[in-house]
């Protein structure tokens, strides 16, 4: 009986000899180099808020994107905003002129200038930096037209249109002069349909001048 019993031991001791060697060899000879074992990425599980039913998942909301507001440009600054006006409601027009400037009424003509009592001087003791621009009114035939006055411009040089409204356009005149110590004469010439006619004359020829001329005709209006 002893002896079935040791031999019974020494058999199970044989066979896990063996299983470990089978093992031993599996790991050394039959595996490759380099590889890893890899875990099972978890599914995520869905939250569920207090207030879901069941069987309900919460989802986030998807944030709304958010506008930029486009800056509103800024509107042009109008460097005639606070002009003085110069009014005539005899004629029923006006027109703006700087605010530093003066207006000395003539009668037939007005001057508006950079100089007050503009008229003082001669022509030898003007001012280098004097402007003026003289303002006449006149009364013409109710026939007159800018084709039939254009003829009494024998030296025009330029005669352009500047303004249209109320049915009545004006002209942006220069001429030239032969005798005249300035060159060049700018001015401009309305007419309208009662037969009158107003005009707008440089009393000098700088480039200052005449862009100040295109900034009051750019504010000249009937009014009647």
């Amino acid at each position: 009986m002893n002896n079935q019993k040791g031999s019974a031991t020494i058999i199970l001791l044989v066979i896990l000899v063996v299983v470990l060697a089978a093992v031993s060899v599996y790991f050394v000879f039959l595996k490759k180099p380099g590889e890893v074992a890899v875990s099972p990425t978890p599914t995520p599980t869905p939250t569920k808020t207090a207030n879901s039913k069941p069987g309900e998942v919460a989802v986030s909301p998807t944030p709304t994107p958010t506008k930029t507001a486009t800056p509103t440009p800024s509107p042009a600054a109008n460097p005639t905003a606070d002009w003085r006006v110069y009014a005539n409601t005899q004629y029923g027009f006006e027109a703006k002129y700087p605010s530093n400037w003066y207006l000395e009424k003539r009668g037939d003509f007005d001057i508006v200038s950079n100089y007050e009592d503009s008229s003082q001087y001669d022509l030898g003791s003007v001012p280098a930096d004097l402007e003026s621009i003289f303002i006449t009114k006149q009364d013409v035939s109710t026939n007159e037209t800018y084709d039939s006055l254009k003829k009494s411009f024998g030296n025009l040089v330029a005669w352009n249109k500047f303004i249209s409204q109320y049915n009545v356009e004006g002209r942006l005149y220069t001429t030239y002069s032969n005798d005249h110590p300035v060159g060049n004469h700018t001015g401009a010439v309305i007419l309208d349909s009662k037969g009158h006619k107003i005009t707008f004359s440089l009393g000098t020829s700088s480039e200052d001048i005449k862009d100040l001329l295109t900034q009051i005709l750019s504010t000249f209006k009937f009014t009647k």
